[in-house]
């Protein structure tokens, strides 16, 4: 369990690449990519679908040939009409490592889409490949109370 392992920041071992994509069709929903590098200290990243955008404080540590990342806190902007569609406050985040094993992590189904940090600490890890290396994405499942839930990625390379 990551609880017990002893988390270490990474520095020179594992450069993760960040980019953000929303997984929605429409070319108007899709962030442009961004790059980011973990040098040590928190990261945050964002991906939007529609009227929803996403951020999140992301940190990665080592333990051994275990290599993850946590999901520190959160936040959910709703930027729509809300007198025309009513807002939901189920919104999910999932967090999904991979390499040579691979885990998915769910969040409770109750995020908030309420537009402050909120802390998480959701955790992705996986047992890494031989250039000491493992991808994954957090997935945001918005939450509409009418209609389609729109999702979005953000990808760790």
């Amino acid at each position: 369990m990551i609880n017990t392992l002893s988390k270490t920041v990474l520095v020179a071992h594992l450069a993760l690449a960040l980019s953000a994509h929303a997984s929605m069709a429409n070319a108007s929903d899709t962030k442009n990519n961004t790059q980011v590098r973990f040098d040590g200290r928190a990261t945050t990243a964002e991906c939007r679908a529609g009227d929803f955008q996403g951020w999140v404080e992301l940190s990665a540590f080592r333990h051994d040939n275990i290599v993850g990342y946590t999901v520190n806190k959160y936040k959910i902007l709703y930027s729509g009409k809300s007198d025309n569609e009513t807002l939901g406050h189920k919104a999910n985040i999932n967090a999904f490592a991979s390499s040579q094993t691979s885990q998915t992590v769910h969040s409770p189904d109750a995020m908030k889409q309420d537009n402050n940090w909120r802390q998480l600490g959701l955790t992705g890890l996986a047992v890494a490949n031989a250039q000491g290396t493992i991808t994954g994405n957090v997935e945001f499942i918005f939450d509409r109370s009418n209609g389609s839930d729109p999702k979005c990625n953000i990808f760790i390379m």
